[in-house]
């Protein structure tokens, strides 16, 4: 079994993947470099990661089969590596056989993917139901989340239709993550540290607050290493977005 160790990133795993597709490999395993026992790893295949390349792999699976590709940002969404290597599983699959490979349910590759992605998509609905709102004194509205699944981009432009007119922040505690929503424009980004909550309901604590969450989400990615490998590519987001009727 061959060993893919990448950069930590969304655009680093796809190009692992597509890496391994062309290898032809029977199995694989992905590792991120971030990952601390990776230190001690000296015979796997370093992965650079390449945008061109996981593309392409994204272009070629929505050819195969559509909703392979929600699938899969969907597995991604877990983040757990343990399922990286049966996603890879899942797309050997439906580069044999497309959109057939969905309904072989026995196959425990599909039945995993599958229910994965039944998993996020159930969270996403939930919270799009159930996330709430406070006004803050300068009138941002500011929600908390704490969800089992990193979900913030595929909840977030739900809310820019239902609350276009607001500014608004989705704040996941649980990463420290965050969707800001301000004069018709979503950012999204990493929580900076020592961006606490104020704990009493003075004005300009709560616009330090602001000024903190959108400074933050603006960095320029090239400028903030962190960023580039928490943030989903801006071109990935419209297949995280639940599609009607589908958990």
């Amino acid at each position: 079994m061959s060993l893919y160790l990448y950069d930590g990133s969304i655009e680093g795993l796809l190009t692992a993947f597509s890496m391994a597709l062309e290898q032809n490999e029977g199995a694989a395993e992905f590792v991120s470099d971030k990952t601390p026992s990776t230190q001690l790893i000296f015979d796997a295949r370093h992965v650079i990661s390449q945008p061109e390349t996981a593309d392409r792999l994204i272009a070629e699976i929505r050819r195969q089969c559509e909703d392979a590709v929600q699938y899969l940002f969907r597995v991604l969404m877990t983040e757990n590596p343990e399922s990286f290597p049966i996603l890879f599983e899942y797309l050997q699959l439906v580069r044999q056989l497309g959109a057939r490979a969905n309904q072989y349910h026995a196959h425990s590759a599909v039945k995993h993917v599958l229910a994965q992605s039944r998993k996020v998509g159930s969270e996403i609905h939930r919270l799009k139901g159930l996330l709430r709102f406070r006004q803050l004194p300068d009138g941002v509205f500011w929600a908390p989340i704490e969800p089992d699944y990193n979900v913030t981009y595929a909840v977030a432009p739900y809310f820019t239709r239902r609350m276009a007119d607001q500014n608004w922040i989705i704040h996941d505690l649980r990463r420290q993550f965050a969707a800001v929503w301000h004069r018709r424009k979503l950012r999204y980004g990493p929580v900076p540290e020592g961006a606490d909550l104020p704990t009493g309901g003075d004005s300009g604590e709560w616009e330090a607050l602001w000024q903190t969450y959108f400074k933050s989400v603006a960095i320029p990615e090239r400028r903030n290493p962190r960023l580039q490998r928490q943030n989903m590519p801006a071109r990935y987001w419209k297949y995280l977005i639940e599609k009607p009727q589908q958990r």
